[in-house]
């Protein structure tokens, strides 16, 4: 295939994550989205545990500069996010995505530089090196995030979302960062969807790879990808198949043979008719999940699929889709737009 490039795994860290806009559209737009949506959900970090570092300030600076001209142009650039695990809920993540980078790549680069900075050198070096990658043919745009959990815990994620007209030429070239013995085995089940990388303050931490899947039946996955609970609710509302379904696998070395095994699932709500279903409580979808967890912190579902902030005024959080782990190590992420809240809410 060519010379041999550099293995992503001595490159330095990198990033995760892959919101899938046009799933969503119809039911963010039945509420505004506030200009100001970047600048709401960093008043909810600052009360997270995060309001003492100034490097969470530096990237709200950063994203609401950003997001004041997107906003008028697209939807669901801005997806915040809150996960659940054994620890508890975590409330500072957000990926934020660039559907204009082929228009104009130069100031999206500086966007994703100047978010890397304030974590420090190193993690910029290593950034700038994974932007290269995103000029690639085959790929549209570059996604970046960030999970912070306190000032020593936290993870850069940087994500390439890749063109599905163009699945043969990713694969090519994936195939010269990651050995083929690695990813034929999960190559060719869906298209490709993202290549992710996650970076830490001691390098990278993981490679991450999304397939998209059109329409598995749910009775198929319950049991080894979603869990039997959940799997009997979406039966129950009618919801036999899942649109826009992703398989998610982790690479934690070049010859990690973990890869072979689906690690995470992710599915949209709106596109599998679930917008009016309740999350939480005794006939919550996510009853069966973790033992149904309560909503997190500081956050009651006041409609369905509709989380209210306290402090935030005005201020509604729509999830659109979830992420379960399929590890024994059990994990929720709940992925949400803010929007504006109606005066009869």
């Amino acid at each position: 295939m060519g010379e041999q490039a550099p293995s992503v795994f001595d490159s330095g860290p990198g990033v995760v994550i892959r919101p899938d806009w046009d799933t969503v559209r119809a039911s963010v737009f039945s509420r505004p989205i506030p200009g100001d949506a970047v600048a709401r959900m960093a008043a909810l970090w600052r009360s997270s545990g995060g309001g003492e570092d100034p490097r969470l300030r530096r990237v709200e600076e950063v994203l609401c500069e950003r997001f004041r001209t997107d906003v008028t142009r697209y939807s669901g650039v801005f997806e915040p996010s809150f996960s659940l695990d054994g620890r508890g809920w975590h409330r500072v993540r957000f990926s934020y995505a660039f559907p204009d980078f082929r228009d104009a790549p130069a100031p999206v680069c500086e966007t994703v530089l100047a978010a890397a900075r304030p974590f420090g050198i190193p993690l910029t070096s290593h950034v700038a090196h994974l932007l290269k990658w995103t000029f690639q043919p085959f790929l549209e745009q570059p996604i970046v995030g960030l999970a912070y959990d306190d000032r020593d815990s936290w993870t850069f994620k940087l994500y390439y979302q890749v063109g599905f007209r163009f699945q043969d030429q990713a694969v090519q070239w994936l195939a010269r960062l990651i050995p083929w013995g690695s990813l034929r085995w999960i190559v060719g089940g869906g298209l490709l969807h993202l290549i992710g990388v996650d970076l830490g303050p001691s390098g990278i931490r993981c490679v991450k790879l999304y397939f998209v899947h059109q329409d598995p039946e749910v009775a198929r996955l319950a049991g080894p990808l979603l869990p039997r609970g959940l799997a009997d609710f979406l039966i129950r509302q009618g919801v036999f198949r899942l649109s826009s379904f992703l398989t998610i696998h982790r690479l934690r070395a070049p010859d990690d043979p973990g890869v072979r095994r689906v690690s995470e699932v992710d599915f949209p709500l709106t596109e599998n008719g679930l917008h009016d279903v309740p999350l939480f409580g005794e006939s919550g979808m996510l009853r069966g999940v973790l033992s149904g967890p309560a909503p997190p912190p500081g956050c009651s579902e006041r409609l369905p699929r509709l989380l209210e902030p306290v402090g935030l005024d005005r201020t509604l959080l729509r999830v659109v889709r979830l992420t379960l782990s399929t590890t024994h190590d059990p994990k929720l992420n709940l992925y949400f737009h803010v929007v504006e809240k109606a005066p009869d809410d």
